[in-house]
Order: C-alpha cells, then structure tokens, then sequence
C-alpha cells in the first residue's frame, strides 16, 4: 500500500503548533469526516454543508437538492433545483429548464406555474433565513453606456 503524505495538521502538529479549524466544515457531517478527527485539535463553526458522494461512487445517485443565491444588483434572486433555474430581476421572474435551454431563452414561468410557485417560495423561505443584504455594500452592475464599450449597444 502506498504511503499517505501527511494532513496538514499533523504536519503543524508534528512542529509543535496546536491546530483550529474554525468556520464552516464542507466535508459533511457523518461522524468519520469530523473535523476533530481529521486532525484538527479545536473546531469551531458549521458541520455539516457536504453531502455523503459513496451512493454516486458506487453508481448511484445523489439526493436533490436546491441551490440558492442573490445579488445585491437589481435585487437578484435565484434558485435551482434540478433542470429548473428561478431567477428574478428587478420586478421580472423568470422560469427555465436550463438543460434543455441553457441560453436561458424561452420564460416558462406561465407553462410551468407549479413549478415557478414552488422555487420562488422556496427562495424566500432560504432568503429569510438569511442576514439582510448591507445596503453600504458595493454591488457591481452594467449600464448600457459601459456595455457599448465591450458589445457596441447605447442606452
């Protein structure tokens, strides 16, 4: 069997350092992948946010599971679940399956109202779980005079 390198904390371990971990741990939440137990002597933060991939390795799959974020830029929202992408900007929503249209050309909200419902109310169910957008925050957003620098369109 090969020889494994060393972690990096038993690498500062081994040079006299005590060793943190501290924010959040992405490596999952199954008691073999604890980050005390990947070395760390303290652990301070989240467990938890990984997901247990040995179903997919052994030719299985993975739950579903629903992405969320937002942009401070036109009051951005998006989540997505599967082939479907909720996304809303300024006041318009937008529904698309972005397998089959990966442009995200045609809005399906109307054709898929159940669907539109369920990840819009999903969305504000995460967002309000969420710390509020800084309002002083810098937010980085094209106008049309800075995109005819780059595409050749005015305002």
């Amino acid at each position: 069997m090969p020889s494994r390198e060393p972690t990096l904390p038993a690498q500062m371990k081994a040079a006299g350092y005590e060793t943190a971990q501290i924010g959040k741990w992405h490596l999952g939440s199954l008691p073999a992948f604890d980050p005390l137990k990947s070395g760390y002597d303290h652990f301070w933060g989240l467990r938890g946010g990984g997901i247990d991939i040995r179903p997919a390795l052994s030719g299985g799959s993975l739950p579903e599971r629903t992405l969320f974020w937002r942009y401070k830029n036109h009051g951005q929202q998006a989540a997505r679940r599967g082939k479907w992408k909720y996304l809303k900007i300024a006041d318009n929503t937008f529904l698309f399956d972005v397998v089959a249209d990966p442009l995200e050309r045609a809005n399906l909200k109307s054709r898929e109202p159940e669907v539109f419902k369920t990840l819009a109310d999903a969305w504000a169910e995460w967002n309000a779980g969420m710390l509020p957008l800084d309002p002083k925050s810098y937010t980085h957003g094209f106008t049309g005079r800075t995109l005819a620098d780059h595409y050749g369109v005015a305002e």
